[in-house]
């Protein structure tokens, strides 16, 4: 008799702490909580298995069922690429996508960006 008390005390004592926690996030469930963890790693898992993206460089983080989407990527495809993704994943009500294209040398539209902004500020002057 006296274990059960202790297993019952246990029960009780983890159900208190469970309810305390999920009111000290943003008034969520518990549910709510580890279903958001299942998307996060869906999403992650999916951007991860796909050669398109690059998923180590991509965090993903769900609240109450939106996604978040933030780091630095590659290309403008790769950003739309990571959205599709994570939309086609159940339980995501939103995708909040705050990728960024890594500015880098290589790319074309960046140096189209840097000449424009040195024509702009007459960096030539009207020397001959």
């Amino acid at each position: 008799m006296d274990g059960l008390r202790k297993r019952l005390s246990a029960v009780m004592l983890a159900t208190a702490l469970i309810v305390t926690t999920g009111a000290c996030v943003g008034h969520r469930t518990a549910g709510e909580t580890i279903s958001d963890a299942s998307i996060t790693t869906s999403v992650k898992t999916r951007l991860l298995a796909d050669q398109r993206t690059d998923g180590l460089k991509i965090d993903v983080d769900t609240q109450s069922g939106v996604v978040y989407l933030s780091g630095e990527v590659e290309s403008s495809e790769e950003v739309k690429l990571a959205e599709s993704i994570a939309k086609r994943v159940d339980g995501v009500a939103s995708v909040e996508n705050n990728l960024r294209v890594k500015k880098n040398l290589c790319h074309v539209e960046w140096l189209i960006e840097v000449f424009q902004k040195v024509v702009s500020t007459r960096a030539f002057g009207d020397r001959p």
